[in-house]
């Protein structure tokens, strides 16, 4: 098991390592503090953003499927 402190977690999750810190607070991602340090594992980083993919992907349909903008949409000149 490969496991990873806050700033490979931030870079694992392409995300600012504050980002990481408070996810891992509020409980929304699978995290373990041992001591003073946040520990993530590789394994439970990958589960969380596949169910994000899915999650997110689900919901863009969804708006899709209502007839509603799944993007911004910005003029070009």
């Amino acid at each position: 098991m490969r496991t990873l402190n806050v700033a490979e977690a931030a870079s694992f999750l392409k995300v600012a390592i504050t980002s990481v810190e408070e996810l891992a607070k509020d409980g929304l991602i699978p995290a373990a503090k041992i001591g003073r340090s946040w520990v993530f594992t590789e394994h439970h980083l990958a589960d969380y953003l596949s169910a994000q993919i899915e999650q997110q992907t689900s919901e863009r349909r969804d708006l899709l499927a209502m007839g509603r903008p799944t993007r911004v949409k910005t003029n070009t000149v």
